[in-house]
């Protein structure tokens, strides 16, 4: 029986019994027990001999069996990879992965979290992502691959500390891979440059719930993640789907019934622009006795204030309520330009019974504001009844609107978490 077919062998070095699990293509298999790499595309010679390697703390081990994606997998090697950057030092666990029908692929173990690797061979637009430019460049880097954009997120160099089992390539300690990685919407880009040659790798992360059954993981023994993956997804509850969108037709139904009972008004009088300086009197009839009756003035105040006066008569005269109002307009120029304050109109809102009645409005002071001020000239009053005070609904509708927003925060929240790994820093995005 070919070696590519058997199902165990013999170190060629210590004489220990290794199973073989990772197909024809494997070339080089490490024991676990004294290092040595073995060829495997030549009766298992040995390459060379690892010694004293610090095995990584990992979950799985050579043999584990489990799906991704409905495709059976086992592990048939492990790698163990570190980065250092100044006083920071990353290390992460990969295993390669290998199914007789799907071949090679990676499942990764950082920080709690596993995610899982295919090499492809589609180049993705540009085909290469340096040093240089990405310090050169004003604006986060992104690159294209199959109509999706992979915008930068990290790069560095990897290092290789430990080896053991199979692999479809010769893996040494100490070896370097620079790396880029980019991130999309579902998915990973990592461009990979070894010795010159550039290799494409497409990571996801699959639910770790069903991924840790599946190769009969007990989440309760891992520690859990250290902090949110970049390729998590967005997850909002149905409850909290359907209360942002409660909020917001609750905040829609507040508009649109303020503008339904603010269209009830009815004007009972309105005057043109009459004389300011002389009383002003007029009749008119309010036949909506439960609701409020508004009195809208206006005066041509102008760097000026002035302060009118009205009373409100029934039909035997006597007077059923009064009211003032203070209008003052003022503007000017300065060195940061033109400005303006005050207000020439306002309103007054009484309640009366309905009925007939006589009004009576007249200014009663006024003054200037400066030597280019003028006292009011002109002023008009119109009479409306069916008011009703709709600020309640305009607060209640921003109230509404505010808390449906708030979960639209979270949106923000989750890309700001998702992105916070990145080594592009806000000033390079200036």
């Amino acid at each position: 029986m070919s070696p590519a077919r058997a199902t165990a062998i013999s170190c060629t070095h210590c004489g220990a019994g290794l199973d073989v699990l990772g197909g024809g293509r494997v070339r080089a298999h490490i024991c676990g027990y004294c290092g040595a790499e073995l060829d495997a595309q030549d009766d298992y010679k040995v390459l060379r001999r690892f010694r004293d390697l610090k095995r990584p703390a990992t979950p799985l081990s050579i043999g584990a069996k489990g799906e991704i994606n409905g495709v059976a997998l086992t592990v048939i090697g492990i790698i163990g990879k570190e980065e250092r950057y100044g006083a920071d030092h990353w290390s992460w666990v990969e295993h390669q992965l290998y199914s007789p029908s799907h071949g090679y692929a990676w499942l990764t173990w950082e920080e709690g979290h596993l995610v899982f690797t295919r090499k492809i061979r589609e180049a993705p637009r540009p085909a290469r992502l340096s040093h240089a430019d990405i310090e050169k460049a004003e604006n986060r880097p992104a690159v294209r691959l199959r109509g999706k954009r992979y915008q930068y997120y990290a790069s560095g160099t990897a290092v290789t500390t430990f080896v053991e089992g199979e692999f479809n390539f010769v893996p040494a300690i100490g070896d370097r891979i620079r790396y880029v990685s980019c991130l999309g919407d579902t998915a990973m880009l990592d461009l990979r440059e070894s010795e010159g040659e550039m290799e494409y790798e497409l990571t996801t992360l699959p639910p770790r719930a069903a991924l840790l059954e599946s190769f009969g993981l007990d989440p309760e023994t891992l520690p859990p993640p250290a902090s949110m993956h970049p390729l998590e997804p967005f997850h909002r509850t149905p409850l909290q789907s359907f209360t942002r969108n409660t909020a917001f037709a609750a905040a829609f139904a507040c508009l649109v019934l303020s503008l339904v009972i603010m269209g009830g008004e009815r004007t009972v009088h309105r005057s043109e622009m009459v004389h300011a300086g002389a009383t002003y009197t007029a009749e008119f009839e309010i036949t909506r006795g439960s609701q409020l009756v508004a009195f809208d003035l206006e005066a041509d105040v102008d760097n000026s204030w002035a302060y009118f006066e009205g009373e409100v008569f029934d039909e035997e005269e006597e007077v059923v309520a009064s009211f003032s109002h203070e209008f003052g307009f003022y503007h000017g120029r300065d060195k940061d330009g033109r400005w303006a304050e005050g207000s020439r109109d306002g309103r007054i809102r009484l309640s009366l019974p309905a009925g007939r009645y006589g009004l009576e409005v007249a200014l009663s002071e006024s003054g200037r504001w400066s030597s280019k001020g003028r006292d009011p000239q002109q002023m008009r009053i119109e009479v409306r009844e069916g008011v009703v005070a709709a600020w309640w609904l305009w607060i209640g509708a921003g109230l509404f609107a505010l808390f449906g927003a708030s979960f639209l925060l979270g949106r923000f929240y989750y890309s700001a978490k998702r992105w916070s790994g990145s080594d592009w820093s806000d000033e390079d995005d200036d």
